[in-house]
């Protein structure tokens, strides 16, 4: 018997009238380092928890172990500072670091986390860095890159003052991914 499967994770969608004029300017200055796949800005987001593909049947369990946490938060996001991951010198992402002064962020992460663990799913074992991926990094000049990394690293694109977390689907297309909220 075939299940069927949700590609799901746990996130916050960005507010892409935020990044409306900052996102061009971004593109036309790293466009001349480096090129790749960016985001679409209604697809600007950041994850606090991949869980992979999961039994559809196992959704309205999810949902309402975390239905504390899926709610909306009165929570300042600055969204500060260009940076690349892994590093500069080879970088695989571009990304837009998030701050966040009273820490809503990273503890609500590590309660999901806590939950999610219980529910049988494993935790990250990479450690939670707040950021939203702008561009998925095919090819880069490293000069060039690297410096204009060092440039952008205090630019600042805005602040959101409330976010909703939401369980999220993610749909693998030719086109790029499409996010649905579950």
């Amino acid at each position: 018997m075939i299940m069927e499967t949700k590609r799901l994770f746990i996130g916050t969608f960005i507010d892409s009238y935020l990044f409306k004029n900052k996102y061009e300017e971004l593109q036309q200055n790293f466009n001349e380092c480096c090129g790749g796949k960016w985001v679409e800005p209604n697809n600007l987001h950041f994850t606090y928890q991949f869980l992979g593909d999961v039994e559809a049947k196992l959704i309205p369990v999810i949902k309402s172990s975390l239905a504390d946490c899926l709610v909306e938060y009165n929570s300042n996001l600055k969204f500060k500072g260009i940076f690349a991951l892994p590093k500069p010198s080879f970088p695989r992402v571009l990304y837009v670091k998030i701050i966040n002064d009273d820490q809503k962020v990273i503890n609500i992460q590590k309660k999901m986390e806590k939950i999610m663990t219980a529910n049988d799913f494993q935790p990250e074992t990479r450690v939670f860095i707040p950021h939203v991926t702008l561009l998925r990094i095919k090819q880069f000049e490293r000069y060039k890159f690297v410096q204009m990394v060092e440039d952008f690293k205090f630019y600042e694109i805005g602040d959101m003052r409330q976010f909703k977390i939401d369980l999220i689907e993610s749909q693998l297309t030719k086109e790029g991914p499409i996010y649905n909220i579950i």
